[in-house]
């Protein structure tokens, strides 16, 4: 795989891929915040490195907190560190992860969950690069680099009265996006390639190839899960593969043919290089899919089928004729 493929563990040779590395290597030189915006398993955190590897900071620490993971006390303590006393448990003081990442860059990654008083100090700290740890009242500098992501409208969360949108002008000074892999489905034959040769090597298989069939049918698929379901899907395939090359029978039940489906015909697929692909795209997405594409939109059916790549009266009747109800959310 060439070097005009891949861009520090991103993979992607299509326009939009394209576009992405070119404006990194124009952002990471400065100092400026950053908000990577893309649905989850689309590689924000590859990117976020990608960013600290192209600046001047790069040799000096990258720190990562998932802010949808912890509970606000635990997120602000290890935001901030704190100090002996500061609360039951806290038997010594302890660094955070802002003192951690001095000099270099600091990754908040899922940032929209985050909540709103510790929004407020987070804000606090940008304004000055100063802040006080849990417990304390002496404030510290550290120098800084932030680089943000989420998978949700923060635009949304601000109308909502869930994030600030001071600290929302101060992280968005520079806008990345990670489009979903159905929008990139150019990349797709080289990410197949990517993860087949890489659970070769781990499982020590000789798989040489993926067969036509096989291709041809992850390229109908939606991928809800992005990059992460791929190499999953992959993963498995070549743990389960009985020969020397991938075949249909090796992909998930999700992938295999429907007798019951109807002839797809409503557009052609994003032609290949070297790949021969037919017409076609997936009108009748499984339960599974639909479900996951409900969760990602907390409920919201005009924003799952366009993720789904489907008309919103088609989600409808899909929904209905398999007896699913959507996660409590918006309706439009």
């Amino acid at each position: 795989m060439g070097e005009e493929t891949r861009f520090h563990g991103l993979i992607g040779a299509g326009r939009a891929m394209r576009e992405v590395f070119s404006l990194v290597r124009r952002v990471a030189p400065t100092d400026a915040s950053v908000l990577i915006n893309g649905e989850t398993g689309t590689g924000k955190e590859l990117l976020a490195e990608a960013l600290h590897a192209e600046s001047r900071r790069k040799g000096r620490p990258m720190v990562c907190i998932n802010c949808a993971a912890l509970t606000e006390s635990l997120l602000e303590a290890e935001l901030f560190g704190h100090l002996k006393g500061a609360f039951t448990g806290a038997v010594a003081d302890k660094k955070g992860r802002l003192e951690a990442a001095d000099g270099g860059t600091l990754f908040l990654d899922e940032i929209g969950h985050m909540s709103l008083p510790l929004q407020a100090k987070l804000l606090r700290f940008l304004q000055n690069q100063t802040f006080e740890p849990v417990g304390g009242s002496v404030s510290r500098q550290v120098d800084v680099r932030l680089v943000s992501a989420t998978n949700m409208s923060l635009a949304e969360r601000i109308s909502a009265g869930r994030f600030l949108a001071d600290l929302l002008y101060r992280i968005d000074v520079i806008a990345l996006h990670l489009p979903p892999l159905r929008e990139r489905k150019e990349d797709l034959p080289l990410l197949a390639d990517h993860f087949r040769k890489l659970y070769s090597r781990q499982y020590a298989k000789k798989i040489d190839r993926i067969d036509t069939s096989a291709l041809q049918a992850m390229l109908d698929y939606s991928w809800p899960g992005n990059v992460r379901e791929m190499e999953n899907v992959l993963a498995r395939a070549v743990i389960l593969a009985r020969q020397e090359m991938l075949t249909l029978e090796d992909l998930p039940a999700r992938f295999q043919p429907d007798p019951a489906r109807p002839p797809a015909g409503n557009g052609a697929l994003p032609p290949v290089p070297g790949v021969e692909v037919g017409e076609g795209r997936l009108k009748d997405m499984e339960r599974e899919c639909i479900r996951q594409a409900l969760a990602q939109c907390e409920g919201n059916k005009s924003r799952a089928a366009k993720q789904l790549g489907i008309s919103r009266k088609a989600l409808y009747q899909k929904m209905e004729r398999l007896g699913l109800t959507a996660p409590a959310g918006r309706d439009d």
